[in-house]
């Protein structure tokens, strides 16, 4: 479980040292032990361990105190307009800590991507993944992967209860609004056969206005490229498209990308 310290899985190793170990190194962290918490069953009826989690850790509450002998007096917590976030708990990562976790017998990395965009998993598998192989091969860490993995919603990160107890690190008190770098704006769904080169039909997936610089996200490679206009197939430029767009979205790429290569953009 998350829970358990560096020290105590390798303890573990050295006591179980044919046991396959798997360690949850990514993702977004529950207030409760191990995930066993009741809130989201009691107010949504969706239960925490069934996999459809309404995560209501993250809601905004209005806490009151009521005193002992003013039994119906409600005190209200001092809060900001933001409200109060008292079961905030931000997002775990560990990509720095891989080597560490190998060395002390963990052969699985397991990243969250139940209830996640396509985005947020193919960006952070694709960055645990170079970083598993970089390490692999005896490089050391590189931080740009702290960046990258920021480009993703997140509510912050900590390193969990790994080398020690976070204490008030673990939790943002102030708010719940999330610390992500860049959004999610396209989808490419194609090569669009016209007989011009590079020309691709996407998923508008955020409002977009030419012209627009963007991150092309694929498995091999990435690159930025500035889209200077968006045209629909009946030659029609347009210059801001939406995700509730109704005519198909042609954009001109400079190299050639396989279907399902993303687009973003910086927030």
């Amino acid at each position: 479980s998350r829970e358990i310290s560096l020290k105590e899985i390798r303890e573990i190793h050295e006591k179980n040292p044919g046991l396959e170990l798997e360690y949850f190194v990514h993702g977004s962290i529950c207030m409760a032990y191990s995930g066993r918490c009741l809130i989201s069953n009691y107010l949504a009826y969706r239960d925490a361990n069934q996999g459809i989690c309404t995560q209501s850790c993250r809601w905004k509450y209005k806490v009151h105190l009521e005193e002992e002998t003013r039994p119906g007096q409600f005190f209200e917590l001092d809060e900001d307009e933001h409200g109060s976030y008292v079961m905030h708990s931000k997002d775990l990562c560990l990509i720095e800590y891989l080597k560490k976790l190998k060395d002390a017998g963990i052969c699985s990395f397991k990243v969250e991507g139940r209830n996640k965009t396509v985005y947020y998993v193919a960006t952070v598998a694709k960055t645990y993944r170079r970083a598993i192989d970089e390490m692999e091969a005896g490089k050391p860490f590189n931080k740009k992967y702290l960046a990258e993995l920021a480009k993703t919603s997140n509510r912050g990160f900590f390193p969990g209860f790994l080398e020690n107890d976070p204490r008030e690190k673990a939790q943002d008190y102030e708010k719940n609004i999330t610390h992500q770098t860049h959004e999610f704006v396209g989808l490419v769904k194609g090569e669009h056969k016209s007989g011009k080169t590079n020309l691709y039909e996407i998923g508008v997936k955020g409002q977009l206005t030419a012209p627009v610089k963007c991150e092309v996200i694929t498995p091999e490679k990435d690159f930025s490229v500035t889209i200077k206009k968006f045209t629909t197939l009946k030659g029609k430029d347009l210059k801001t498209v939406h995700p509730g767009q109704k005519d198909t979205v042609l954009i001109s790429l400079p190299h050639p990308v396989p279907a399902g290569a993303i687009l973003r953009k910086a927030r």
